[in-house]
């Protein structure tokens, strides 16, 4: 079926799914999904620069990373450069746009809190170079690793993106 693409800033799709629960806590078991074309045509305001994010990566590991979110995976960031990281993550989600990363996103991870990678849902977290061997720990095995200072992506267990596009 079809449905109208909204107008942006003025118009709101709504489509009711039945038989699924309401994330907002809906009690009739339908969930209303909401599209809506945003009212600006460029990236959101950030805190942090672009820049470092397009300098640690080459096109093919930012890409892969790009599918990664998009995908919805477990993501961790680490850096011996702790002041990068906020950095990535931003650019990251930023890079997201129109959508908008709507799970857990810490970009310094305390140590205290480094259960954090057993959580179920997806993730971006970031974390110091030297906690990887105390994280190591508590990581799934789907955990795509990003190592920041080298501009790798380590996709570990999980299944790779799916390939891009020759043109």
């Amino acid at each position: 079926f079809e449905v109208p693409q909204p107008i942006p800033g003025v118009l709101r799709v709504a489509i009711t799914v039945p038989g699924c629960a309401d994330a907002r806590g809906g009690d009739d078991g339908d969930a209303v999904v909401e599209f809506a074309v945003p009212t600006i045509a460029r990236l959101p305001p950030l805190s942090h620069r672009l820049w470092p994010l397009l300098r640690q990566f080459g096109p093919q590991a930012l890409l892969e990373l790009l599918a990664c979110a998009f995908g919805e995976r477990k993501i961790l960031l680490h850096s011996s450069t702790l002041a990068l990281l906020p950095s990535i993550s931003e650019g990251l989600c930023a890079l997201l746009y129109p959508l908008q990363w709507p799970h857990p996103c810490i970009p310094v991870l305390p140590r205290a809190l480094m259960e954090m990678l057993e959580a179920p849902q997806p993730f971006i977290l970031g974390i110091d170079s030297c906690w990887l061997a105390h994280a190591s720990e508590h990581m799934p095995e789907e955990l795509v690793l990003v190592v920041c200072d080298l501009g790798a992506v380590d996709l570990r267990g999980g299944a790779p993106p799916p390939p891009l596009p020759a043109h």
